[in-house]
């Protein structure tokens, strides 16, 4: 079992990290991993921005241990679900907050494996990655634009 980490806070520095600074230079480290390995979901902000959030199994249990405050061998799948799309769509009006205030945000869906393979870190315009005793959440927002 991972470490009794606030996964909520820890990602909300992290974005607020990425907002307010630089480009996080995480070069390719989520291209180095299978698209498979993780739970894709992304949150529209507006008509061409989005948010895109991959969590590894162990993230996602841990997530939900926490929103629902019991353990994990009592939480449901579609509990699980809830508790990562909630992030996202969380993490998404911090980002609609600070860069496209006028916009609106989509709910989040789960991206199907064949739109998340598509997808890397490099489409991203903002992005960061974090990793918690091996299991990774990574966060990034497109734009439509490639970032060379």
């Amino acid at each position: 079992m991972m470490a009794n980490v606030d996964f909520f806070q820890t990602v909300k520095a992290a974005l607020d990290f990425t907002l307010w600074s630089e480009k996080t230079p995480i070069d390719e480290r989520l291209d180095s991993y299978s698209n498979d390995q993780f739970s894709w979901f992304c949150c529209s902000i507006g008509r061409e921005q989005r948010l895109v959030l991959a969590v590894s199994p162990p993230i996602a249990t841990a997530m939900s241990v926490q929103m629902y405050d019991c353990p994990a061998n009592q939480i449901s799948v579609q509990e699980t679900l809830d508790a990562v799309t909630e992030l996202a769509n969380i993490m998404a009006g911090l980002v609609q907050k600070k860069y496209w205030p006028s916009h609106e945000i989509g709910l989040a869906q789960v991206m199907k494996l064949t739109e998340s393979a598509s997808f890397t870190c490099r489409n991203c315009e903002l992005s960061t990655m974090i990793s918690v005793e091996g299991a990774i959440l990574f966060v990034g927002v497109t734009t439509g634009k490639t970032r060379s």
